[in-house]
């Protein structure tokens, strides 16, 4: 069985003129949101063998707020890619990882997940209709990475 979860960043400051996307930071909100995430992830036993995370600002900051034992692996082509890019990516991943958290952006996540749901599931018309920031996906696979298909089983968490 492989894990894969997905969380897009927490809560960010708007844009603004002059300053790149990807040196947003999180909001105090976001930080809240994170810490938050962290907590339930530690007492639901949620442990990842890795963490992949965007190099942009406020990926990093949700990923530094979650307090894993895992070093993310810092990855600039999760700032910009899509879905299909995504599971490119997932295609690659080492076989001997159980579990994967991916910390990166929308519309990337959430059309992942939707991707990797079974299709009209609850979860599914959820996925289809909200993906604010901050929300965690643990899809399960019962395939290799590099097969990955549908999700034996989904959780969808919103913050």
């Amino acid at each position: 069985m492989k894990t894969l979860c997905l969380l897009r960043h927490a809560t960010t400051e708007d844009a603004l003129p002059g300053r790149p996307d990807a040196d947003r930071r999180l909001t105090e909100q976001g930080w809240q949101e994170a810490r938050a995430l962290g907590e339930h992830l530690r007492t639901s036993g949620v442990r990842p063998d890795e963490v992949w995370c965007s190099s942009a600002t406020r990926a990093r900051q949700t990923c530094s707020a979650l307090d894993l034992d895992v070093e993310p692996q810092l990855g600039p082509a999760l700032y910009r890619t899509h879905a299909d890019g995504l599971l490119e990516m997932l295609a690659g991943c080492d076989p001997a990882t159980g579990s994967l958290l991916v910390v990166g952006h929308n519309p990337a996540m959430q059309d992942a997940a939707w991707e990797l749901v079974t299709p009209g599931t609850a979860e599914q018309e959820l996925l289809s209709r909200r993906f604010p920031p901050a929300t965690f996906v643990t899809l399960t696979f019962d395939s290799p990475w590099s097969g990955l298909t549908r999700a034996v089983r989904t959780e969808v968490r919103l913050p």
